[in-house]
């Protein structure tokens, strides 16, 4: 047994038999004026506690700390008082290295989970994007042969009527028809023609358009002149003139509705379908149509025309007609 194991015994005997003495001086101290060590609770006077000094820990340096004439024994004792103290921080240590670590496991594995999840719905949605791929490319394929029939050049083709309808009606969206324009009083058709293309180039000339791709055909009540063939009426892509082709039949207060009326021409008694673009304000049965301009939509083989009435009532400016043929050339 160490010095120091027996003088713990003589301190310990010493306080039931005997007065309690100094770490220090070993002089008997009063009860009432005791300073123990926080380590070993050996007692000191309050000025031997304060020369004996303290360590960083609280203890004193007189019986907790190192020693220069210190034995093996107090060595050995102050080693397993050091490795006791470090087993308890590496016990605390490790109980929160081992809680930090079980938390990040149960968050780690949240998200793994969460992920899971997302990667299974963007599987589920691939597969229903190939699906939905398939399906659309098996209607492209469906697509494309009804396309290779409905383009077919064969003359037996069932829908070569529809083609050439559609074909038709396109071409004639082009188509501009200016109502009440004089007409040339000439003997022939060749000077009446002539007449209309001059028209046609001064109210290109006032626009500042070209007339080179214009062409007029007439609507007229001379006696001389031919009905329209087909072909005329898909290639038409100018302004046509027509003479007083109302006058007499139009009753103004049912303009506001799509009316047919019986036009007097040589093409088949033409019936002009009106779809007015005006409010009821301004017609009265009292106004005549001085200046009508309206834009033909389609016209059948009938010879029925379907146009949509753009102005009426006012002279024909530059400024309508260039309304008019910007907005269907």
């Amino acid at each position: 047994m160490g010095d120091s194991e027996k003088k713990k015994q003589e301190d310990a005997l010493g306080t039931i038999t005997q007065p309690a003495k100094c770490r220090a001086c070993y002089h008997v101290m009063l009860s009432s004026d005791i300073v123990h060590c926080i380590k070993c609770s050996s007692g000191y006077h309050p000025l031997c506690a304060k020369n004996a000094g303290k360590l960083t820990n609280g203890a004193i340096q007189k019986c907790c700390g190192p020693k220069k004439n210190a034995t093996v024994d107090d060595i050995k004792e102050l080693l397993g008082r050091l490795r006791a103290d470090i087993n308890i921080d590496l016990q605390k240590t490790a109980e929160n290295l081992r809680g930090s670590f079980e938390e990040a496991t149960a968050k780690l594995g949240a998200r793994i989970g969460a992920v899971e999840e997302k990667n299974t719905l963007i599987e589920k949605k691939v597969d229903d994007c190939q699906k939905n791929l398939e399906i659309c490319t098996d209607s492209i394929n469906v697509i494309g042969k009804k396309m290779q029939s409905l383009t077919s050049t064969e003359p037996n083709s069932q829908y070569a009527c529809i083609l050439a309808e559609v074909e038709e009606r396109e071409n004639r969206r082009k188509n501009v028809m200016v109502f009440d324009l004089a007409e040339s009083t000439a003997a022939t058709n060749a000077e009446r023609v002539a007449h209309d293309n001059k028209a046609i180039s001064n109210i290109c000339a006032a626009l500042d358009l070209s007339s080179a791709g214009f062409r007029s055909y007439r609507i007229e009540l001379c006696a001389d002149a031919g009905v329209l063939t087909l072909e005329e009426r898909r290639s038409c892509a100018a302004i046509l003139f027509v003479k007083n082709l109302f006058r007499g039949f139009v009753d103004c207060s049912k303009m506001l509705e799509t009316v047919p009326i019986n036009v007097p021409s040589r093409i088949n008694r033409t019936k002009l379908l009106l779809r007015p673009k005006v409010s009821r304000t301004n017609f009265s049965q009292s106004s005549p149509l001085h200046r009508l301009i309206a834009v033909c939509n389609q016209i059948d083989q009938n010879g029925n025309c379907e146009v949509d009435i753009l102005a009426y009532n006012q002279p024909l400016t530059s400024g309508v007609l260039a309304s008019m043929i910007t907005q269907y050339r």
